[in-house]
């Protein structure tokens, strides 16, 4: 063997650029001089602990695996890489391609207590707000939805204008400025409050009899029938 006692160092280069020893507490092996550390095997290259639980893993022509504890958590693959387990991160995620990809019933989850949630069922989708206190906001200038084919309004919604309902891709209710515009029949089973206004086109209404002194609807050609 070749045997250096603590604090006394093998040194490499012509300017000590590489240095190993153990200092009594700590082993090192220190690149302090110009270029890169390389290390280099034929095969794989294993880094394991004192009891031999592997830490991590480099395969030639393969993965790069990271262990915890002996479990393997992080390992790069031929189409990126792979976590086991959770993915945590403090300052955000960045996709500058590609998809996010999640089977059914795995949830995009928002919120200290995942109040809103995204998902599909493997039947519906959703978006839930489970929080059941607060709002669920969509801010925009423009909202709209649409049929699964792109093809039918369903709603619209415009900033500082209309809000517009559509049956088959037909509008039939909007509102205006002063109320709302109906495209079509209007069919409720009964209205409150008192209906003013003009009626101008043709409308069969039905009203009682002369001698009944609550009148359905009251019109002109009533009260002068009834003079």
């Amino acid at each position: 063997d070749a045997r250096w006692t603590d604090g006394i160092k093998a040194k490499f280069g012509n300017s000590s650029d590489l240095q190993i020893y153990h200092d009594g507490s700590n082993s090192y092996i220190t690149d302090s001089g110009t270029g890169d550390l390389f290390l280099k095997s034929s095969n794989d290259i294993y880094l394991q602990g004192a009891n031999n639980e592997f830490m991590a893993e480099f395969s030639e022509n393969g993965s790069v695996d990271l262990y915890y504890n002996g479990s393997k958590k992080f390992e790069t693959t031929s189409f990126g890489s792979k976590v086991t387990g959770y993915l945590q991160v403090t300052s955000g995620v960045d996709v500058i391609g590609g998809n996010i990809d999640l089977v059914d019933n795995s949830k995009i989850r928002l919120g200290t207590s995942q109040d809103l949630q995204i998902y599909h069922d493997g039947s519906n989708s959703y978006i839930d707000d489970t929080s059941g206190t607060g709002s669920l906001y969509v801010n925009t200038n423009a909202f709209r939805l649409v049929s699964a084919n792109k093809g039918e309004n369903m709603i619209r919604a415009f900033e500082d204008g209309q809000v517009i309902l559509s049956y088959n891709n037909f509008d039939k209710l909007a509102t205006t400025s002063t109320g709302v515009s109906v495209t079509g029949a209007v069919s409720a089973t009964t209205f409150l409050g008192d209906l003013n206004g003009t009626i101008n086109t043709v409308t069969t209404a039905v009203t009682k009899a002369n001698a009944t002194n609550d009148t359905t609807v009251a019109t002109t050609a009533f009260v002068q029938n009834l003079i």
